[in-house]
């Protein structure tokens, strides 16, 4: 299926699927803090939810995920960074 690309009327659905999707994120969101879940947590379940979605988008369309090496250490450089700047603000 890599071969050919989403036909417009599913890449029309898709992008009305993940506005719905934000969306709810949003509300999701605020029901989650005022019921006492952290920033943290739910920056994590958000983008935990994001990744599994672009995942499952890329699997679809055939699209095989092989970061080079740079790649991988870059993306480690990140998600340490994020994790860290997250954690500064519990001082």
């Amino acid at each position: 299926m890599a071969d050919q690309p989403i036909s417009r009327p599913v890449g029309i659905a898709l992008l009305l699927v993940i506005a719905t999707a934000f969306g709810a994120n949003h509300v999701a969101a605020r029901v989650a803090f005022e019921h006492g879940a952290s920033v943290t947590t739910a920056v994590a379940v958000r983008s935990l939810g994001t990744v599994l979605f672009v995942l499952a988008l890329l699997r679809w369309n055939g699209i095989a995920l092989r970061p080079s090496a740079p790649s991988q250490i870059l993306g480690a450089f990140i998600v340490v960074g994020a994790i860290t700047w997250m954690g500064a603000g519990k001082k």
